[in-house]
This record gives C-alpha cells, sequence and structure tokens, in this order.
C-alpha cells in the first residue's frame, strides 16, 4: 500500500509473488500511480506463486461527472470517453413514452464529488415489448356482434368471405299424432363458420381478424 507500482512489483517478486492491477480509483491520499488497494491483505499467509491483486491511484479527481440523461447511449458513450472517463455497466428498462436507446439515470450523479473510480454507470430505456393477446373463438357467433367486440378491442375487422356451401339440409319429418311434421331449419344469415387467427393463438395489438361466415 502507497507503493509506486514499480516497487509494489519488485517487492511482490522478491517475495515469489506476481503482481495484478485489478482496478484504479481516484484518491486524495495516495500520489498517482501508487497502489491504494490490496488482495490478500497484508500479513495473509499465500502460496509461493500466488498472485496479489491490486489497485492502483489515479490521484485525485479531476474530471467532472456529465449530465447523460436524456442523451442516446452512443452519444453517452462519446460523452464519457471524452472527459477521460469509463463506461461501466449497462443496464435496460423498459419505460413507456422514452425512445428505446436514451440515457434514464446514472451512477454517479452529474456533477458528483468524492466519487472512487472513472467510471459511469448507466440505465437506459430497452424498446417497448408487444403486447400480445390470447386470440377468443368467435365461432358460431354473429358477425355484427363480433364485428363490434373487435372493434371495442382495437383490433381491426379484414376479411369476411363465404364459407363453403354445405350440402343442403335434409327434411326431417317426426309423427307424431295430431301434430303437423317438424322440419329442419337452415343456419342463420352470417354466422361465422372460420377465423384467422384461430382462436387460442397470440397476436399483437391491432391485428386483422378475418371470418368466414354463412349467408
Amino acid at each position: 500500500m502507497g507503493l509506486t507500482l514499480a516497487q509494489a512489483d519488485r517487492l511482490a517478486e522478491d517475495n515469489g509473488l506476481t503482481l495484478s492491477v485489478e482496478e484504479r480509483f481516484y484518491s486524495d491520499t495516495v500520489a498517482e500511480g501508487g497502489i491504494v488497494s490490496q488482495l490478500p491483505a497484508e500479513g495473509v499467509r499465500v502460496r509461493r506463486g500466488g498472485r496479489v491483486r491490486v489497485g492502483q491511484s489515479l490521484g485525485a479527481q479531476r474530471a467532472q461527472i456529465p449530465n447523460l440523461v436524456g442523451q442516446s447511449s452512443r452519444a453517452a458513450q462519446i460523452n464519457v470517453q471524452r472527459r477521460g472517463l469509463q463506461l461501466g455497466s449497462l443496464a435496460m428498462a423498459s419505460v413507456p413514452g422514452t425512445p428505446p436507446g436514451t440515457v434514464i439515470a446514472q451512477s454517479p450523479p452529474p456533477d458528483a464529488t468524492g466519487v472512487t473510480a472513472p467510471r459511469i454507470h448507466l440505465l437506459v430505456s430497452s424498446p417497448q415489448e408487444k403486447r400480445l393477446y390470447l386470440m377468443p373463438s368467435f365461432i358460431g357467433r354473429h358477425l355484427a356482434d363480433a364485428a363490434a367486440e373487435i372493434d371495442e378491442a382495437g383490433f381491426q375487422l379484414g376479411e369476411v368471405a363465404d364459407a363453403e356451401e354445405a350440402a343442403p339440409a335434409a327434411t326431417i319429418t317426426i309423427p307424431v299424432p295430431g301434430s303437423r311434421p317438424a322440419v329442419a331449419a337452415h343456419p342463420p344469415s352470417s354466422i361465422i363458420m372460420k377465423q384467422k387467427p384461430a382462436a387460442g393463438q397470440k397476436v399483437e395489438a391491432g391485428a386483422t381478424i378475418d371470418f368466414e361466415i354463412t349467408r
């Protein structure tokens, strides 16, 4: 601790150890280039040939922490590099109404003092996730009713085609004494026979729904 990197390297080598600079930190007490932290700590017994990880001093903080909120992640990265700082971790969050790739928070905050490292971590807005809905079944429903529900839910009524004609319904006579013969009724008009997308499929908001109906 407090040694220059060259001095620390020689001391480690004299004791059969290797030195590795893992981090660089601001320090008001250790001159730039000196050692401000080490792992393992002084006095810990280690195997010969082991590695000592150290943090090196960057001296007192000189760079001002810029305000990156509202900038694109690319512009923020350029801004950070121009000031001699480093871009730290980048986290994503979905924020409605915010363009994707926009910085919405940062750490440390703008104009912060007493920071330990020249690294700025960013929280960036992610692309809006598509909302998916489960398609219900409209089979057997009246077209007018289905169309009203589709419009109210924010979907689009697409093509409405005639379903393929089925064979004529047979006339069924039930011989009941004293009553008139019962005749099978034909299907009512504008009844949905097929739909696309099919029931159970996942669809996006505003999707178009096509029907085949009887006339």
